[in-house]
């Protein structure tokens, strides 16, 4: 998270859960989470440590790392929209269209030489 995009604090409290915020999901946090597996995975291929400790410890920190979406997850999925609020779909625009104009009749090709060379009809 980064600590410019907070929102406006109005108390003491609110800028302290603010830093316990981003102290437990910040760049601190994750870098002792990596060394945290890293450790922890060693100690599992030297066979110290059980696969179940293996498992809790990951899961723990999709938990850390994850709890901010899926608050936000829950939070948009109770949001009920009030009639000030709902969002009407904007009207598809108008589109002007001219009317169809008939294609011109086929003309023969003008040729001056044809039927010079027969008689006329009778």
């Amino acid at each position: 998270m980064n600590p410019d995009a907070a929102v406006p604090q109005t108390s003491v409290f609110a800028a302290a859960i603010n830093w316990i915020e981003l102290t437990l999901v910040g760049d601190l946090a994750t870098a002792v989470a990596i060394i945290a597996i890293g450790w922890f995975g060693m100690m599992m291929l030297s066979g110290r440590f059980s696969r179940r400790r293996g498992i809790e410890l990951i899961v723990g920190c999709f938990i850390i790392f994850g709890a901010s979406t899926v608050a936000s997850g829950i939070m948009n999925a109770l949001k009920t929209d009030t009639p000030d609020t709902q969002t009407v779909p904007p009207e598809p625009p108008v589109i002007a269209v001219a009317p169809a104009v008939p294609p011109p009749a086929p003309v023969a090709p003008y040729d001056p030489y044809a039927g010079a060379a027969l008689p006329p009809r009778r």
